[in-house]
Order: structure tokens, then sequence, then C-alpha cells
């Protein structure tokens, strides 16, 4: 294929790595691309001409579903529920900590896997 023959704008290349890669390097990212370009590769060879412009319903196609969602936009505001900030090894991620009061003793029990500096703050005064 030649360069000119696929279009694939900032946007679209912007949705993969948002919607499609979770990682530090980009070999998943080469991975959703090559996938994009072969399809690309076999409308070329049955005969479209002109350059393939790639938009976001043909990722879905090509792709299938996003397999990451950003939860921010659905769970700023539910009650109950703080958003927080972890370190992951692909960088970073928003989290949610929901949390619900009950009937009880009134200790705090934590559940889930929660790293040390997430338990010292919610046992903080």
């Amino acid at each position: 294929m030649k360069p000119e023959q696929v279009v694939l704008s900032d946007g679209i290349l912007r949705r993969l790595i948002a919607d499609y890669t979770r990682e530090a390097g980009v070999r998943g990212l080469e991975r959703q691309i090559g996938a994009v370009l072969r399809h690309c590769a076999v409308t070329i060879a049955a005969g479209e001409s002109g350059p393939i412009a790639v938009s976001n319903e043909d990722l879905i196609r090509i792709l299938g579903a996003p397999r990451f969602e950003n939860e921010v936009a659905m769970r700023t505001s539910v009650p109950g529920v703080a958003t927080g900030l972890a370190w992951t090894p692909v960088g970073g991620d928003i989290l949610f900590v929901e949390s619900s009061r009950v009937p009880g003793s009134g200790r705090l029990i934590l559940t889930g896997q929660l790293g040390d500096v997430m338990k010292e703050s919610a046992q903080a005064p």
C-alpha cells in the first residue's frame, strides 16, 4: 500500500489510543493500526479506488466494540462515589471509590485490592 491510499486522521489515532490500547509502549497500538491497515488493503485489493478514509464506524466494524471506556462522565454525579487517581504500569488511571453507610459496630472494613496509601487515606480521621 502507498501512504496516499489510506487516511488515518488524528481523531482516529486518538480514538485507537484511548479505546483500544492500554500500555506504556506502542506495541498494542501498532497491532491495532496494523489490523486497520490490513482491512484497508483487502478493500483496495477488491477494487476500491481513491484514498480510504477510516471513520469511527469503520473502527467498530474492524476492531469490534471499544475495549476500554472512560467512566468519568458516567460516575462523577453518583452519590457515595469519590474520584481518585492511581499509578499503574501504563501511566495511571482514574478510579472510583464507592462507599455506603450501613448499620453496624462502627468499624471500617476495606475490601478489594487497595494499596497501603489507599488504606491509610481511608482510615485517616
